[in-house]
């Protein structure tokens, strides 16, 4: 009983958007209409009956959390040697984040590379040494000592800032605030 039901109300709501039945749709065949203008008909007649609006909705609200990448990469004469050095310096980078208030949990793993340096000179392609990169990530939660940790970071021997970007750590309500203007707008 609760199938017909649904079926009665899925019909009732395909003839309500200006569906065609299967009778009807029979009958255009007939008479020579192809299936595409069958549709095209259909989505027209859809559309004579739909109202679309548009609005935007805009929030500036300060950012409450900041993601840092930082990168510590080296040199050295061998994969081992340059690993060890990197290790050193990412301990140095590691400690001085730690000193700023930044929790282990804050703190992840986005990449360790070592890789070859070729030579450039009469034996070009020869293996002369090793990089090894580390790059990790840094949530800080009080963004406006963001400048003060990186800062910290870098004398302690990262090389490199790989990016650093501003979030709020809950959205959901400037989602909602900037979606009832967006509606309010349009």
């Amino acid at each position: 009983m609760k199938k017909l039901l649904l079926l009665a109300l899925c019909g009732a709501a395909l003839l309500a958007l200006g569906c065609k039945t299967p009778d009807e749709i029979e009958e255009d065949v007939r008479s020579g209409i192809t299936t595409q203008e069958i549709v095209i008909k259909q989505e027209l007649e859809r559309e004579k009956r739909t109202l679309t609006v548009t609005g935007v909705g805009t929030m500036e609200i300060e950012p409450d959390v900041a993601l840092v990448e930082l990168s510590v990469s080296v040199q050295g004469a061998t994969a081992e040697e340059a690993q060890a050095l990197n290790g050193e310096v990412m301990s140095a980078v590691l400690l001085a984040i730690k000193e700023n208030g930044i929790l282990d949990e804050n703190i992840k793993t986005r990449m360790v590379a070592v890789l070859p340096v070729r030579g450039v000179d009469k034996d070009a392609g020869d293996i002369v040494g090793y990089t090894a990169a580390n790059t990790i990530s840094i949530t800080i939660i009080h963004v406006k000592r963001t400048g003060e940790i990186v800062s910290a970071a870098m004398q302690a021997g990262a090389n490199e800032l790989v990016s650093i970007e501003f979030h709020l750590q809950d959205e959901t309500e400037a989602y909602r605030e900037a979606l009832a203007k967006a509606v309010e707008d349009a």
